[in-house]
């Protein structure tokens, strides 16, 4: 018990000692340049890291860029549209005058039925 008492009574009375302080304070200095060297380093390498446009995106944000860069919108919407027609060409279930008189036929049906007047009803020509 009493030995347990004496050594903290040591410990304490060595950390309030000048002399210790001034070691530990020595001790630091000299290893600060190291801690700095590497920090320095870690620093540098994350700032070389570093993407302005990863930081933008991060808040929900991104940077301007114009449509000289490169038609990517227009040219897939154009070859999806071109795609599509194809597709639609052959998939077709009748040639195109019939197709057209029968899509005519049944929204002047649909108008009709609602009740809206769009003046005589003609009969499908393509």
């Amino acid at each position: 018990m009493f030995r347990a008492k004496k050594a903290t009574w040591q410990a304490k009375a060595l950390a309030k000692s000048k002399l210790y302080r001034q070691f530990l304070a020595h001790q630091l200095l000299d290893q600060l340049p190291e801690y700095a060297d590497v920090a320095t380093k870690k620093a540098k390498k994350s700032w070389d890291n570093f993407d302005a446009d990863d930081a933008l995106r991060y808040v929900g944000l991104t940077t301007y860029k114009p449509a000289s860069t490169g038609l990517g919108g227009i040219g897939a919407f154009l070859l999806g549209a071109a795609a599509g027609s194809i597709v639609a060409l052959l998939m077709a279930p009748r040639p195109g005058t019939e197709l057209r008189s029968t899509v005519k036929d049944k929204a002047m049906g649909y108008i009709n039925k609602q009740g809206v007047n769009i003046g005589g009803e003609k009969t499908a020509s393509a």
